[in-house]
């Protein structure tokens, strides 16, 4: 007999019998292929609902976007000055107003007199001594100890400046070839003016001492005075520390940056700001429609051709209830009415009426010029459409109630599909496995019942030879 496991099956009876379980394996594999088709159509549906999700969450986002204060009540600076500019920054009331300035903040500048050299030491020896800037805006003051071989103009310089605080310090030379130590203040206003006070060392206070008093004391000097920001706001008297002013008006940064030209006032125009809720509707009208091209390409029916039994290009949602009652939700908000109850004449209760149409696909249009025209002459109606009064949803709201439905993470339209989709590809997936065993045990057991075939035709075989070989000797004897 044959050795099968070196030779492999049919080797023994010379049968293909290697190639009929191959066959037969083929043919029993045939079942799972309706079943792994599911599945490919199971985790077809799952990354579409997964495109849709992307698609409405743009939407939400939009619809959001038109409903926030920031947009649908931005104001914008339209006047122009020579004593000043101004920028919205927050949440700015529009109105005009008047400004005039009549001095500017300035930054208080110190400085020594004189010396022939920057390097030399100008303390006493073997003293131990403070140096200590005060100002009335800074507490508690800077304060510098400064040992003996950092007396000298360039030496306390670098001792200030390593403090980091509210007072820089520079030496600097003249055209003559005198040095000065300068301190400047690195705020504005009369709150950040300086007292400079040395302790400890009476050489070195004669050089640095100052105080900021009625009558200004000590060896340095005022290089630049220190003043708030005189101005008129509406007529009314005003003092900053700083030129930029952050509270006149609420949402609104004015920097000072001249006198105004003949002491006369300016203006400081605020007017409604339409390019951010054009802006909005625009980006909510492009997410739409990428949701409703999104949703048709889901749901496309492809007609089916010859030899087929459905077209492969056909959405993979198609027909899909889920899909289409959210659909008809979506199109609920967008044609619906809102606004002002009870309506009246000229005012905005639908989408057309901001220039948006449908076309007869669904998609949304938008008339630009209308749109612009409208957000500008009826603020407080286009507010109330977008936002609703009283108990009354707007259409901002009311999407974004809607789309909260769809994409809720825990009882989601999307959630609720999703989970479905999946618990069907781990059923179908128990089903391929359950399938694909009970095959390879019927492979099993054919593969030995070919074995044995195997091994009863060679033994036939055998048999054969063996009484054929008698034969043949028998008629030798007998001839």
């Amino acid at each position: 007999m044959a050795d099968m496991q070196a030779t492999g099956l049919g080797a023994a009876s010379k049968l293909p019998l290697i190639k009929l379980l191959d066959d037969l394996t083929a043919v029993q594999m045939q079942r799972l292929k309706p079943m792994e088709q599911q599945k490919t159509a199971y985790e077809a549906q799952l990354s579409a609902f997964g495109l849709l999700k992307s698609a409405l969450e743009n939407v939400s986002t939009a619809a959001t976007t038109l409903s926030q204060p920031a947009t649908l009540n931005a104001t914008v600076v339209t006047s122009s000055s020579t004593a000043f500019s101004a920028a919205v920054t927050g949440n700015a009331s529009a109105g005009n107003y008047q400004i005039k300035v009549s001095s500017l903040a300035q930054a208080q500048s110190l400085r020594t007199a004189g010396q022939t050299s920057s390097s030399a030491m100008l303390g006493t020896l073997a003293l131990s001594r403070t140096l200590t800037i005060s100002q009335p805006a800074h507490s508690p003051p800077l304060v510098v100890t400064l040992n003996d071989s950092q007396t000298s103009l360039d030496a306390v310089a670098a001792a200030i400046n390593r403090q980091q605080g509210s007072v820089s310090a520079a030496v600097i030379q003249d055209s003559d070839g005198k040095y000065y130590l300068t301190l400047g203040a690195k705020e504005s206003g009369t709150q950040s003016a300086m007292t400079v006070s040395v302790t400890g060392d009476n050489s070195l206070a004669a050089v640095l001492n100052y105080s900021n008093s009625p009558v200004p004391l000590g060896n340095m000097s005022v290089a630049v005075a220190a003043t708030d920001a005189l101005f008129t706001f509406n007529g009314i008297g005003m003092d900053r520390q700083s030129n930029t002013i952050t509270d006149l008006p609420p949402g609104v940064v004015v920097i000072l940056k001249a006198l105004s030209p003949g002491g006369n006032p300016e203006a400081l125009q605020i007017e409604h700001d339409t390019a951010p809720v054009q802006q909005a509707f625009g980006d909510f009208v492009t997410a739409y429609n990428a949701l409703l091209s999104s949703m048709t390409s889901l749901t496309q029916y492809v007609p089916v051709q010859p030899g087929q039994q459905q077209s492969p290009d056909n959405g993979a949602l198609i027909g899909n209830i889920t899909l289409r009652q959210m659909k008809e939700q979506l199109k609920d908000v967008i044609t619906g009415s809102y606004g002002r109850v009870p309506y009246g004449p000229n005012e905005v209760h639908w989408l057309s009426d901001l220039g948006i149409t449908a076309d007869r696909t669904g998609m949304l249009v938008v008339n630009s010029g209308k749109l612009a025209h409208t957000v500008l002459a009826e603020p407080v109606q286009v507010n109330t459409f977008l936002i609703g009064a009283n108990t009354t949803l707007g259409l901002a709201t009311k999407m974004s109630l809607v789309l909260k439905q769809f994409l809720s993470p825990y009882n989601g339209t999307i959630k609720i599909a999703t989970e479905s989709l999946v618990q069907n590809i781990t059923t179908v997936d128990k089903q391929i496995a359950q399938a694909t065993q009970v095959v390879e045990s019927n492979m099993s057991n054919m593969r030995k019942q070919f074995a044995a075939l195997d091994v009863m035709v060679e033994q036939l075989n055998n048999t054969s030879k063996f009484l054929t070989e008698q034969f043949k000797n028998m008629n030798r004897r007998e001839g």
